[in-house]
């Protein structure tokens, strides 16, 4: 399936696996112009911050992102867990099929504790 953002400029998502993230970028350049970061702990896939690039704003580029990372990680059974506001807010919009829960104070200082 070929992903255009909102201009209809088509778009790669892709796992960073080295980087624990998730990325996005215009099929005509390596450039990152936006990102998801996740964490893995036991089996979940704690979703923790989603940025895009300000001059990219307002091309549909982080629901893009979400959606092909919350769909990447279907296969694997992990449970996608929204401590990301913008992860929340998409499967709360959107739904998903598989498991899914939002983030707890637990999973924050697992990020935070992973994050050292």
């Amino acid at each position: 399936m070929t992903l255009v953002d909102k201009q209809d400029n088509e778009v790669r998502v892709d796992r960073n696996e080295a980087a624990s993230r998730y990325e996005i970028t215009y099929a005509d350049s390596d450039e990152v112009v936006g990102f998801a970061d996740y964490v893995i702990n036991d089996n979940d896939r704690i979703f923790y911050h989603t940025k895009v690039d300000e001059d990219y704003g307002g091309r549909g580029l982080a629901s893009i992102l979400i959606r092909e990372a919350i769909e990447d990680t279907f296969p694997t059974g992990q449970v996608v867990v929204g401590v990301c506001p913008f992860v929340s807010g998409y499967v709360e919009k959107n739904g998903y099929d598989g498991g899914y829960r939002a983030g707890t104070p637990e999973d924050e200082a697992f990020v935070k504790e992973m994050q050292r």
